[in-house]
């Protein structure tokens, strides 16, 4: 796709659509569509449609969005596919590995050394 113009509440709204695709369990269905998922966040289908069509083509009518494609495409304009690298200082202790595992875990962020769990 090629880019658009998207307004600040609309990319706002983003990550809580992909947070919440994410969380559907992997066996259930393979479609969702945006009446859905306007539901399941307390939104309007309307906003939720327009949202989804600034960032995906993938949604076809009575049918909807292909749950793996639509969230690989949030992913990529949100830029997640865009890994960088850095190095964490000053995280040496338990609690602040704990904080940066659990904070940094699902973003493009590689970290050197990697995260491993350590002891206290």
């Amino acid at each position: 796709m090629k880019p658009k113009e998207i307004s600040k509440s609309v990319l706002k709204r983003l990550p809580g659509y992909l947070t919440y695709l994410k969380s559907l369990p992997e066996d259930g269905p393979a479609n969702i569509s945006a009446t859905a998922l306007a539901a399941a966040l307390s939104m309007g289908e309307v906003q939720v449609r327009k949202d989804l069509a600034l960032v995906s083509d993938g949604g076809r009518p009575k049918v909807g969005y292909l749950r793996e494609n639509l969230i690989a495409d949030i992913e990529q304009f949100l830029g997640y596919d865009n890994t960088t690298e850095a190095v964490l200082i000053g995280a040496g202790n338990w609690d602040g590995r704990c904080w940066a595992t659990a904070v940094l875990q699902n973003t493009a962020w590689k970290l050197w050394p990697p995260l491993t769990p350590m002891r206290p």
